[in-house]
């Protein structure tokens, strides 16, 4: 088996529109309309009309603007719970 077989099997870091909009089930349009207006999506302008996005960085963002459901724990706050 290749080295660079499982790097293919990996998503990629930087990803198109239409790989985006199925990895995080929102349309083209309404990635589009984002650029536009709010950008609360993150992404990279590689020329004046190649639109790259940072998967990680696009996650990440979407969490922070995360509304409602419980409370998150940090990391140190969810230890020291379970030690006691």
């Amino acid at each position: 088996m290749h080295s660079h077989t499982s790097a293919l099997s990996a998503p990629p870091a930087l990803v198109d529109e239409v790989y985006l909009s199925r990895a995080i089930s929102i349309s083209v349009p309404t990635l589009r309309k984002d650029r536009l207006g709010a950008r609360t999506i993150p992404f990279i302008r590689v020329g004046p009309k190649l639109i790259r996005y940072d998967l990680a960085r696009v996650l990440e963002a979407l969490r922070m603007s995360e509304v409602g459901g419980p409370p998150q724990m940090s990391a140190p706050a969810a230890a020291k719970r379970g030690a006691k």
